[in-house]
C-alpha cells in the first residue's frame, strides 16, 4: 500500500469510526495496528508488565540505528 493510498484510508476511516479530526495526520495519532498475538504471549508469560492489559497499550516503533 503507498503512501497515498494509505492517507486515502485514513481519512475515510476516520469519520466512520467517530473520530473528530481534520485529516489523515490527526487519525493516525488514534488509528494504530494491532499488537500481534505472539507479541501479547510473550508479554503475558515473561510476566513483563504490572498489570495484564498494558500489552493494549503498545505502539508500533521504528528504530533506526545511525552508524
Amino acid at each position: 500500500m503507498s503512501e497515498a493510498e494509505r492517507a486515502a484510508a485514513l481519512d475515510k476511516v476516520a469519520p466512520r469510526l467517530g473520530l473528530d479530526v481534520r485529516n489523515h495526520a490527526e487519525a493516525e495519532r488514534f488509528i494504530v495496528p494491532l499488537v500481534p498475538d505472539a507479541i501479547r504471549r510473550v508479554c503475558e508469560w515473561g510476566c513483563l508488565f504490572t498489570s495484564s492489559d498494558v500489552w493494549r497499550q503498545l505502539r508500533p516503533l521504528v528504530y533506526t540505528y545511525h552508524a
